[in-house]
């Protein structure tokens, strides 16, 4: 996989998969932020999907918004996107921490992060949010 700077999400979201990221105005304001990577990330030349990072501490980044374009999933890219997402962050910004989120409910999310080695270390469950957080010591699972 290819990760290219971004500066906005352009791929294509499946309706009910748009409410699992922030909007993209959102995502453009936050891409100019220091503290925030964006990546398009293209295979075999193709724009395939979209990752947004915020560093949150010293080698400790947010997952802040991930998805692969609604023509793309199914096929094993998201995986292998994220997979080498963490590479890549591991060498270029000594990632050792990463966190994300997901939408209760939202099995595919859950599947890809634990397969990957996250875990699961609460549940925001208030009025209007109802979501999982997850971490990844990636010294503990990507040496």
């Amino acid at each position: 996989m290819d990760f290219r700077p971004s500066r906005a999400i352009k791929i294509q979201l499946q309706e009910e998969q748009r409410c699992q990221l922030a909007a993209p105005e959102t995502i453009r304001a936050a891409c100019l932020r220091p503290e925030v990577l964006a990546f398009d990330i293209l295979h075999e030349g193709r724009l395939v999907g979209f990752a947004q990072l915020r560093q949150f501490d010293a080698g400790a980044w947010f997952l802040w918004n991930y998805a692969i374009d609604k023509f793309c999933q199914g096929q094993g890219l998201g995986r292998t996107a994220l997979m080498d997402l963490i590479a890549l962050m591991k060498a270029r910004h000594g990632l050792r921490l990463l966190t994300t989120t997901y939408l209760f409910g939202n099995e595919a999310a859950q599947r890809l992060y634990e397969g990957l080695g996250f875990v699961e270390t609460g549940v925001v469950a208030e009025e209007g949010c109802h979501e999982v957080n997850m971490e990844l010591l990636v010294e503990d699972v990507w040496t």
